[in-house]
């Protein structure tokens, strides 16, 4: 969702933390409460993002894996599709 002025959605962001840079991301619970708030530069190394930080970024704030997600369709490391029983 864009934070520009004038883009319609500051009424939307008004519940969140003030904005520190574009981009930035909010981690919100099931009920839509920030659990954290994230200025994406510190995201970033040497100016580039940094995939060491993002995955630990992602790994710290993902929801836990549950059996109905073990049970979902997942791409195989060779990109198909694999059907999980």
């Amino acid at each position: 969702m864009s934070a520009a002025t004038g883009a319609g959605n500051e009424q939307t962001l008004s519940r969140y933390p003030k904005v520190e840079g574009i981009p930035h991301f909010y981690v919100l619970d099931g009920n839509g409460s920030v659990l954290h708030s994230q200025h994406v530069v510190e995201l970033r190394k040497n100016g580039k993002y940094d995939p060491d930080k993002m995955k630990d970024f992602l790994t710290k704030w993902s929801p836990p894996a549950t059996a109905n997600s073990a049970k979902s369709d997942a791409p195989a490391r060779d990109g198909k599709t694999e059907k999980k029983d």
